[in-house]
C-alpha cells in the first residue's frame, strides 16, 4: 500500500532563500530539495562546472583535436538509448563545427550486437577507415573491443558516464567523472553531457592554438537542446549541474531554435515547444526516441537527430511516434503476463528480490517492465527473456536503498560464473547470465537484498509538499513552478492536504471532474483521473498544480495524484 510522508522542511535554509527575494512557498519547496542558496534555484548555464578538473580530458581532447587538424577519419559509437542517441548527435555534430572531415558514427544493434563497444562493433567501425574510435555513453567496459581496436591500429577515446569495475580499459583517452581518481564534482552527468564537456575542451584547445578567434569559436551552446534531452530521459539525477544544462537546453527549445526533429515530436505528441519543460522531454520526446533502438534500430533516431531537412525530419518523426505506439503495445501485453505471473502473491510476503522471466518477452522492453513491476511492488526487479546466444538477457530496477549494479556484482562474486557480464547505476541495471543458473540467481538476488534493505526501505512511499495558502494557488503560482526545471531529484513538487471542494461529478465513467473553492471566489477546476468515488472532506489529497492551455485560454488546473485515508501515512518524515 502506497504511504506518504511530508518533506522535512529546512527552515534556515528557507529563511535565506526567503532573505534572498523567493516567496515563501517556493524557498520552502526548494530547501527541501536541498538547495541553499538562491541561484541554484534556476540554476544558470554561466555557472557551470569547468572542464578542467575532468581527468584525461586534456590528453582526450588533444587526440581529438590532432584527428581534426590532420584530417583522420573518426568514427563514434554510440548506444541505443536516449542518452546515446543524442550523445552521438552531440559528438557528429560538434565535430562538424570544428572542422572534422565527414565524423561517421556506428550503433550497436541491441540485437545482434548487444551493449557498448564489442570486437563485432569494431568490426563494423573498421569498416569505414578510421583511425580514431570515439564511445559515447559506453566503453568503460570495453575491455575486448578496446584491444581488438588497438589490434587494427585504431585509436579509442572513451567518453561514459557508467560506474567503473576494479580495472579500466587499455587506453589513456578516459573521460568519465565516474572513473577512479576524477575530480570532477558532476558525477551524475548524463553520457551526453560527458560528450558535451569533451567537445567543450577540444574547443578551448584549439582555441587556445589559434584555430579561431573568440568571436568565431564554433557555438557549441547551440547543441544544449540535445543535451537537455539526452539527460532527462536517462533519468540521471538533475544535480545543479545538470540543471543548468537542462535549464539551457529547454530555454532553446522554447525559442524555437532546437533541431527539426524535436520540433516534430512535440507535435506528434501533442505538447507545445514553446511552453516545453522537462517532463515533456522525459515523459513524450525521450520514449518516442527510445522506441527505435527498444524496437528496431536507433540509427534511425540519431539520422532524425542530425537531420536539417525539415519535411524529412518531419517523416523521421512520424516514424518514430508509430514505432513507440507498437512499444506501447508489446509493453501492454507483456505487463498482462507479468501480473498474472504474480496474481496471489502478497506484497508483504513475497520476496524481497523480484525476478522474473519467459521466454519470448521483448529484449528491447524488459527494461520498462522492471520499472512497472518495481512500481507495482516496489522491490527490486529483474526481468529475463532469451536472448539469441541460448543465455538471458535481463534488465533490473532498483528501489532506493539497493545499489542495483553493486548487488549484481556481489552476486557475481558469490557465485562465479552465472553473470556473463553487467554493468548499469545504482537505480538501473543490464546484464546476461547463463540459461541454466537462473534459479540459483534468484535465491542469490533475494537473499542479497533482504540483506540490504531495511524493511522501511521495502515500503513505498509518496513524499509531499507543504502546500501553500489558497490566495497563493493561482496562474503565477502554476507559472512559476512551471518555469522550473524538475527531474529525478529535484521531483516537481506534490502538495498534500485536504481540498475545498465545491463539487465533483463522474466524466466518461472513470474520472472526477472537481471545482475546488480557492477563497475570494474563485474556483479551481481539477481533475482526478481514474477514479470514480467522491472525495470525502477527510480524505487527504496528493495534487500538483498545473498549466492548462486552450487555444486563448490559460488557467491554473489541479491534478489529484491520490487518495488517501489517514492510516496510510508513514511514521516519520524524510
Amino acid at each position: 500500500m502506497l504511504k506518504y510522508q511530508f518533506r522535512t522542511q529546512d527552515l534556515a535554509s528557507s529563511q535565506r532563500l526567503q532573505a534572498d527575494g523567493l516567496p515563501a512557498w517556493l524557498a520552502n519547496l526548494c530547501a527541501s530539495r536541498g538547495v541553499t542558496q538562491a541561484e541554484d534555484v534556476q540554476p544558470k548555464l554561466p555557472g557551470l562546472l569547468h572542464f578542467q578538473s575532468m581527468r584525461n580530458i586534456d590528453a582526450s581532447a588533444r587526440r581529438i583535436a590532432q584527428a581534426i587538424e590532420n584530417g583522420e577519419r573518426i568514427v563514434v559509437v554510440g548506444d541505443y538509448d536516449a542518452d546515446g542517441a543524442t550523445a552521438t548527435a552531440v559528438a557528429i555534430l560538434g565535430l562538424r563545427m570544428m572542422g572534422a572531415q565527414d565524423p561517421q558514427f556506428v550503433v550497436p544493434d541491441r540485437f545482434k550486437h548487444g551493449y557498448g563497444l564489442g570486437p563485432a562493433v569494431v568490426e563494423v567501425a573498421a569498416g569505414k577507415s578510421p583511425s580514431l574510435i570515439i564511445t559515447v555513453d559506453n566503453g568503460i567496459a570495453a575491455f575486448a573491443g578496446i584491444d581488438e581496436a588497438r589490434r587494427r591500429g585504431i585509436d579509442v577515446v572513451v567518453t561514459d558516464h557508467h560506474l567503473a569495475g576494479d580495472r579500466l580499459p587499455d587506453t589513456p583517452w578516459i573521460v568519465n567523472p565516474n572513473q577512479p581518481q576524477c575530480g570532477f564534482e558532476g558525477k551524475n552527468t548524463a553520457g551526453v553531457g560527458v560528450m558535451f564537456y569533451t567537445l567543450l575542451a577540444v574547443r578551448a584547445l584549439m582555441l587556445q592554438a589559434g584555430r579561431w578567434t573568440p568571436q568565431s569559436k564554433p557555438a557549441l551552446e547551440g547543441l544544449l537542446d540535445l543535451v537537455a534531452l539526452g539527460t532527462v530521459a536517462d533519468v540521471v539525477r538533475l544535480d545543479a549541474n545538470n540543471r543548468r544544462l537542462v535549464g539551457a537546453g529547454i530555454n532553446r527549445i522554447r525559442q524555437g531554435v532546437t533541431r527539426p526533429l524535436i520540433r516534430h515530436l512535440f507535435e506528434a505528441s501533442r505538447r507545445m515547444a514553446s511552453h516545453a519543460c522537462s517532463s515533456d522531454l522525459g515523459f513524450y520526446v525521450g520514449p518516442r526516441i527510445n522506441a527505435a533502438g527498444r524496437m528496431k534500430d536507433m540509427s534511425l533516431g540519431i539520422q532524425g537527430l542530425l537531420c536539417d531537412d525539415d519535411a524529412r525530419a518531419q517523416e523521421i518523426a512520424a516514424g518514430l511516434d508509430t514505432i513507440n505506439r507498437d512499444r506501447r503495445e508489446t509493453q501492454k501485453q507483456m505487463e498482462d503476463e507479468a501480473v498474472e505471473m504474480l496474481a496471489g502473491i502478497e506484497v508483504d510476503s513475497s520476496a524481497c528480490g523480484m525476478v522474473l522471466y519467459k521466454r519470448q518477452w521483448h529484449e528491447g522492453v524488459i527494461g520498462l517492465l522492471a520499472s512497472r513491476i518495481k512500481e507495482r511492488r516496489w522491490r527490486p526487479t529483474l526481468v529475463f527473456c532469451d536472448d539469441h546466444d541460448g543465455n538471458l538477457k535481463g534488465s533490473g530496477r532498483s528501489v532506493p536503498g539497493l545499489h542495483l549494479r553493486d548487488a549484481i556484482d556481489w552476486l557475481d562474486r558469490l557465485h562465479p560464473g552465472i553473470v556473463l557480464k553487467f554493468g548499469g547505476h545504482a537505480m538501473a541495471a543490464g546484464l546476461t547470465i547463463h540459461k541454466d543458473g537462473l534459479d540459483v540467481f534468484k535465491e542469490a538476488f533475494d537473499q542479497i537484498c533482504a540483506e540490504r534493505l531495511s524493511p522501511e526501505a521495502l515500503q513505498n512511499c509518496l513524499l509531499l509538499d507543504e502546500p501553500p495558502d489558497w490566495p497563493l494557488v493561482s496562474l503565477d503560482t502554476a507559472l512559476q513552478i512551471e518555469r522550473l526545471v524538475w527531474g529525478q531529484g529535484f521531483d516537481e513538487p506534490v502538495f498534500g492536504g485536504a481540498l475545498p471542494l465545491r463539487k465533483q461529478e463522474v466524466i466518461k465513467d472513470a474520472h472526477l471532474k472537481l471545482e475546488i473553492n480557492a477563497g475570494a471566489g474563485r474556483i479551481i477546476r481539477g481533475i482526478c483521473f481514474n477514479r470514480t468515488q467522491p472525495i470525502e472532506p477527510q480524505h487527504l489529497c496528493a495534487w500538483s498544480l498545473v498549466v492548462e492551455r486552450w487555444k486563448d485560454r490559460v488557467t491554473p488546473s489541479i491534478r489529484v495524484n491520490h487518495v488517501f485515508a489517514d492510516s496510510t501515512r508513514a511514521d516519520a518524515a524524510s
